[in-house]
Protein backbone atom coordinates (compact mmCIF):
# COMPACT_ATOMS: atom_id res chain seq x y z
CA UNK A 1 0.00 0.00 0.00
CA UNK A 2 2.17 3.14 -1.26
CA UNK A 3 1.07 6.44 0.27
CA UNK A 4 1.55 9.63 -1.43
CA UNK A 5 1.83 13.45 -0.56
CA UNK A 6 1.15 16.34 -2.28
CA UNK A 7 3.66 19.06 -2.46
CA UNK A 8 1.65 22.07 -2.99
CA UNK A 9 -1.03 21.56 0.10
CA UNK A 10 0.60 18.79 2.11
CA UNK A 11 -2.25 16.55 1.22
CA UNK A 12 -1.82 13.10 2.24
CA UNK A 13 -3.64 10.20 0.37
CA UNK A 14 -3.08 5.85 0.98
CA UNK A 15 -3.85 3.60 -1.81
CA UNK A 16 -5.73 0.60 -0.73
CA UNK A 17 -6.28 -0.99 -4.11
CA UNK A 18 -3.89 0.04 -7.39
CA UNK A 19 -4.95 2.09 -9.93
CA UNK A 20 -3.78 2.22 -13.75
CA UNK A 21 -3.67 6.44 -13.87
CA UNK A 22 -1.90 8.91 -11.65
CA UNK A 23 -3.42 10.39 -8.26
CA UNK A 24 -3.57 14.15 -9.14
CA UNK A 25 -4.28 17.04 -6.43
CA UNK A 26 -3.82 20.68 -6.68
CA UNK A 27 -3.42 20.13 -10.25
CA UNK A 28 -0.07 18.15 -9.82
CA UNK A 29 0.53 14.44 -9.95
CA UNK A 30 1.23 13.35 -6.35
CA UNK A 31 4.82 12.10 -4.57
CA UNK A 32 4.99 8.61 -3.56
CA UNK A 33 6.38 9.05 0.17
CA UNK A 34 9.79 6.94 0.92
CA UNK A 35 10.99 5.61 4.18
CA UNK A 36 13.14 7.83 6.02
CA UNK A 37 13.50 10.38 3.56
CA UNK A 38 15.13 13.20 6.09
CA UNK A 39 18.17 11.25 8.48
CA UNK A 40 18.95 14.40 9.98
CA UNK A 41 15.33 13.77 11.99
CA UNK A 42 15.52 10.11 12.99
CA UNK A 43 15.33 10.80 16.41
CA UNK A 44 12.37 12.70 16.04
CA UNK A 45 10.41 10.09 14.93
CA UNK A 46 12.42 6.87 16.19
CA UNK A 47 10.02 5.01 18.37
CA UNK A 48 10.88 3.77 21.98
CA UNK A 49 8.90 0.52 22.16
CA UNK A 50 7.99 -0.86 26.25
CA UNK A 51 7.43 -4.44 27.03
CA UNK A 52 4.75 -4.40 29.85
CA UNK A 53 2.79 -7.55 28.78
CA UNK A 54 1.75 -5.82 25.81
CA UNK A 55 3.76 -3.30 23.38
CA UNK A 56 3.36 0.37 23.77
CA UNK A 57 5.02 2.91 20.86
CA UNK A 58 6.29 5.80 22.15
CA UNK A 59 7.39 8.58 19.15
CA UNK A 60 10.21 9.85 19.71
CA UNK A 61 13.80 10.40 21.83
CA UNK A 62 11.97 13.33 22.99
CA UNK A 63 8.02 13.42 22.69
CA UNK A 64 6.95 13.92 19.19
CA UNK A 65 4.86 17.50 18.46
CA UNK A 66 1.07 16.84 18.24
CA UNK A 67 -0.13 19.94 17.00
CA UNK A 68 -2.13 21.22 13.91
CA UNK A 69 0.74 21.70 11.65
CA UNK A 70 3.32 18.59 12.84
CA UNK A 71 1.68 15.60 13.79
CA UNK A 72 1.90 11.51 14.05
CA UNK A 73 -1.01 10.62 12.56
CA UNK A 74 -0.80 7.14 13.42
CA UNK A 75 1.45 4.46 14.26
CA UNK A 76 1.26 0.42 12.97
CA UNK A 77 2.64 -2.58 13.83
CA UNK A 78 3.47 -5.37 10.98
CA UNK A 79 4.05 -9.11 12.20
CA UNK A 80 6.88 -11.59 10.66
CA UNK A 81 3.64 -13.14 8.62
CA UNK A 82 2.49 -9.45 7.55
CA UNK A 83 -0.31 -8.70 9.17
CA UNK A 84 -0.85 -5.26 10.68
CA UNK A 85 -2.22 -3.44 13.18
CA UNK A 86 -2.88 -0.03 13.22
CA UNK A 87 -3.40 2.67 16.22
CA UNK A 88 -5.01 6.08 15.45
CA UNK A 89 -3.24 8.95 17.23
CA UNK A 90 -5.72 11.87 18.41
CA UNK A 91 -3.70 15.82 18.46
CA UNK A 92 -3.29 17.25 21.64
CA UNK A 93 -2.29 14.02 22.86
CA UNK A 94 1.08 11.55 23.62
CA UNK A 95 2.21 10.53 20.79
CA UNK A 96 2.48 6.74 21.99
CA UNK A 97 -0.36 3.81 21.10
CA UNK A 98 -0.59 0.83 22.71
CA UNK A 99 -0.75 -2.88 21.30
CA UNK A 100 -1.60 -6.47 22.57
CA UNK A 101 1.11 -8.72 23.05
CA UNK A 102 3.03 -9.76 19.97
CA UNK A 103 5.93 -12.24 20.06
CA UNK A 104 8.44 -12.41 17.13
CA UNK A 105 10.50 -9.80 15.30
CA UNK A 106 7.91 -6.41 14.15
CA UNK A 107 7.99 -3.54 12.10
CA UNK A 108 6.93 -0.31 13.56
CA UNK A 109 5.41 2.16 11.13
CA UNK A 110 5.49 5.57 11.29
CA UNK A 111 3.09 8.44 9.57
CA UNK A 112 3.98 11.98 10.12
CA UNK A 113 1.74 14.93 9.04
CA UNK A 114 5.04 17.17 7.92
CA UNK A 115 8.02 14.22 7.41
CA UNK A 116 6.25 11.41 5.89
CA UNK A 117 6.89 8.08 6.45
CA UNK A 118 9.48 5.94 9.05
CA UNK A 119 10.05 2.30 9.16
CA UNK A 120 12.09 0.66 12.00
CA UNK A 121 12.91 -2.73 12.81
CA UNK A 122 12.44 -4.07 16.03
CA UNK A 123 14.01 -7.28 17.05
CA UNK A 124 12.51 -9.75 19.65
CA UNK A 125 14.33 -12.55 18.98
CA UNK A 126 17.67 -13.32 21.23
CA UNK A 127 20.74 -12.22 19.57
CA UNK A 128 23.94 -12.38 21.85
CA UNK A 129 25.50 -9.41 22.81
CA UNK A 130 28.12 -9.17 19.85
CA UNK A 131 25.77 -10.08 17.05
CA UNK A 132 23.57 -7.33 18.08
CA UNK A 133 25.66 -5.02 18.34
CA UNK A 134 27.10 -5.75 15.10
CA UNK A 135 23.42 -5.46 13.61
CA UNK A 136 23.02 -1.88 15.60
CA UNK A 137 26.30 -1.01 13.75
CA UNK A 138 25.61 -1.99 9.91
CA UNK A 139 21.82 0.01 10.82
CA UNK A 140 23.92 2.82 11.57
CA UNK A 141 26.30 2.72 8.67
CA UNK A 142 23.06 2.50 6.42
CA UNK A 143 21.59 5.53 7.87
CA UNK A 144 24.61 7.82 8.32
CA UNK A 145 26.88 6.37 6.09
CA UNK A 146 26.67 9.44 3.91
CA UNK A 147 27.62 11.49 6.70
CA UNK A 148 29.58 9.31 9.35
CA UNK A 149 30.44 5.83 9.40
CA UNK A 150 31.04 3.53 12.50
CA UNK A 151 33.10 0.22 13.28
CA UNK A 152 33.49 -1.63 16.18
CA UNK A 153 37.04 -1.62 17.68
CA UNK A 154 36.31 -3.67 20.97
CA UNK A 155 33.58 -5.39 22.65
CA UNK A 156 34.12 -6.43 26.66
CA UNK A 157 32.07 -7.58 29.50
CA UNK A 158 31.87 -4.31 30.50
CA UNK A 159 31.80 -1.83 27.39
CA UNK A 160 31.84 -1.25 23.62
CA UNK A 161 34.42 0.84 21.73
CA UNK A 162 33.46 1.90 18.45
CA UNK A 163 35.51 4.49 16.12
CA UNK A 164 33.29 7.15 14.32
CA UNK A 165 34.80 8.51 11.25
CA UNK A 166 32.97 11.30 8.51
CA UNK A 167 31.97 14.49 7.20
CA UNK A 168 29.82 15.17 10.23
CA UNK A 169 29.08 18.83 11.08
CA UNK A 170 31.06 19.22 14.65
CA UNK A 171 28.91 22.24 14.91
CA UNK A 172 25.19 20.93 14.70
CA UNK A 173 24.23 17.70 16.27
CA UNK A 174 28.48 16.12 15.95
CA UNK A 175 27.19 14.29 19.43
CA UNK A 176 23.75 13.10 18.08
CA UNK A 177 25.39 10.46 15.84
CA UNK A 178 27.02 9.10 19.25
CA UNK A 179 23.66 8.85 20.49
CA UNK A 180 21.70 7.65 17.41
CA UNK A 181 23.88 4.19 17.69
CA UNK A 182 23.27 3.97 21.08
CA UNK A 183 19.66 3.98 20.41
CA UNK A 184 19.73 1.61 17.76
CA UNK A 185 21.48 -0.58 19.68
CA UNK A 186 18.11 -0.35 22.00
CA UNK A 187 16.25 -1.52 19.12
CA UNK A 188 18.30 -4.53 18.81
CA UNK A 189 17.71 -5.22 22.63
CA UNK A 190 21.33 -4.06 24.11
CA UNK A 191 21.01 -0.97 26.77
CA UNK A 192 23.98 1.19 26.80
CA UNK A 193 25.27 4.86 27.95
CA UNK A 194 28.02 6.81 26.56
CA UNK A 195 30.70 6.89 28.79
CA UNK A 196 33.66 8.37 26.98
CA UNK A 197 34.49 10.45 23.92
CA UNK A 198 37.71 10.49 22.30
CA UNK A 199 38.27 13.40 19.50
CA UNK A 200 41.12 13.19 16.92
CA UNK A 201 41.25 14.90 13.47
CA UNK A 202 38.64 13.50 11.63
CA UNK A 203 36.47 11.61 14.22
CA UNK A 204 35.88 9.96 17.47
CA UNK A 205 36.38 7.05 19.54
CA UNK A 206 33.26 6.42 21.95
CA UNK A 207 33.38 3.70 24.69
CA UNK A 208 29.48 2.80 25.78
CA UNK A 209 29.05 1.26 29.25
CA UNK A 210 27.08 -2.04 28.96
CA UNK A 211 24.05 -1.43 31.75
CA UNK A 212 23.16 -4.97 33.24
CA UNK A 213 19.78 -5.94 33.70
CA UNK A 214 19.16 -8.65 37.02
CA UNK A 215 20.69 -11.68 35.18
CA UNK A 216 23.80 -9.98 34.44
CA UNK A 217 23.24 -10.05 29.93
CA UNK A 218 23.51 -6.85 29.00
CA UNK A 219 19.98 -6.99 27.59
CA UNK A 220 16.81 -5.80 27.93
CA UNK A 221 13.85 -7.25 29.55
CA UNK A 222 11.68 -8.49 27.33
Amino acid sequence: MQIFRCERCGRIVEEQVEGRGPIICCGEEMRVLSPNEFPELLEEHRPRIYHDGGILVEVGAIPHEMDESNRIIWVEIVREDGTRIRRYLEGEKRPEASFGRIDGNIEVRILCSRHGLWIFEHKTAKLDLVGAVRKAVERFNELRGRESSARILEISGESIVVEFTGNFCRTCGFYDYFEDLRLLMEDYNVRASIKVIEEFEDGSIVTYSIERDRDGSGRLSE
